[in-house]
């Protein structure tokens, strides 16, 4: 089920459920700007407490209110302005994850049988979506990404995807959770040696580091979450929804060359932290069509190349039948 065929045909019982997902996920989002916050300076997202924006003190409880909470307690501008961001992305995303997964439920989806496999499927995707928010905010704003955050991510698609197997999508879908760990690892292994050899190639080619160690753990936490064959789908995926900036950025370091102007680092390199992830929940939205109608050719044409290579001649219909 695509994301944009379950919007168009949501039942009454979907848009509430997309309401509600809403409002958890701007709740969910407050925690994350704490997180946003504090973990560039290697600081826990968890203690202390959430405090007002710019302050010492302790965030009251109306602050926790969504999207007006922080406004009602005031702060710097900019901050209270990225808080409303990530409550705002976060909601909209939970929202269609929700929307998705509760209209391939009411459509019977064996994957989701049961009111708690539905459940579990959407902690699973909030998990996602909130690894890959924070990923996004903190890499667009200071081109890093902490490693406790691809931790987290790391290990919530492992232990949840082993807890579940059931939560990947085709054909990621195990059966028991000795399945869903190999599963989860394999996705996790191609999605960081993915990045690894990027690395490598571009360091000899560059003479200069291509891809950062923040990029190849996320992309692991994704493999980890989707599996190995959405990692390769993102990979090259983010290439395409970055073209845009990627174009951006060029122009305007030739105006800038052209002018006589001083150019930063910034102005020559880009974080491919937000298109990876944006890429990834592209992916995970509108998994039934980017597989069945795009990759699946590829994937096994890919497949069957490897079994050549492999067994050559011994492959079953790959024989000449003529004496």
């Amino acid at each position: 089920m695509t994301f944009e065929r379950a919007a168009l045909s949501m039942p009454p019982v979907v848009m509430l459920a997309a309401g509600i997902a809403v409002v958890v996920g701007a709740v969910v989002g407050g925690w994350l700007t704490t997180a946003i916050e504090r973990l560039p300076w290697e600081q826990s997202p968890i203690w202390p407490r959430r405090r007002k924006p710019g302050t010492l003190e302790p965030m009251p409880l109306r602050g926790y209110l969504p999207w007006i909470g922080p406004f009602l307690v005031g702060g710097p501008p900019d901050r209270l302005r990225r808080g409303l961001a990530v409550e705002l992305v976060t909601g909209g995303l939970f929202a269609a994850f929700t929307i998705v997964e509760t209209t391939a439920w009411l459509a019977g989806d064996p994957r989701l049988g049961t009111l708690n496999r539905l459940a579990a499927q959407l902690v699973f995707d909030a998990m996602l979506v909130s690894v890959l928010v924070v990923a996004t905010f903190i890499d667009w704003e200071y081109q890093i990404i902490p490693s406790p955050i691809t931790d987290v991510g790391m290990a919530s698609g492992l232990v949840l995807g082993t807890m579940f197997p059931f939560v990947r999508p085709e054909p990621e879908t195990a059966a028991t959770w000795t399945q869903g760990l190999l599963t989860g690892l394999l996705g996790l292994a191609v999605g960081g040696g993915i990045v690894l050899v990027t690395r490598i190639l571009g360091g000899w080619v560059f003479r200069r580091e291509a891809m950062g160690l923040g990029d190849l753990t996320l992309l692991a936490a994704i493999g980890s979450f989707l599996g190995w064959r959405a990692a390769i789908l993102t990979f090259f995926g983010s290439a395409f929804v970055g073209l845009g900036h990627s174009l951006f950025k060029i122009l305007s370091w030739l105006v800038k060359k052209l002018a006589g102007r001083p150019t930063t680092r910034r102005d020559r390199e880009m974080a491919l932290g937000p298109y990876l992830a944006l890429a990834a929940l592209l992916i995970a939205l509108n998994w039934q069509w980017v597989w069945n109608d795009l990759a699946r050719y590829y994937f096994e044409e890919l497949g069957m190349v490897w079994l050549v290579v492999v067994h050559g001649a011994d492959v079953p219909g790959l024989v000449d039948p003529r004496p």
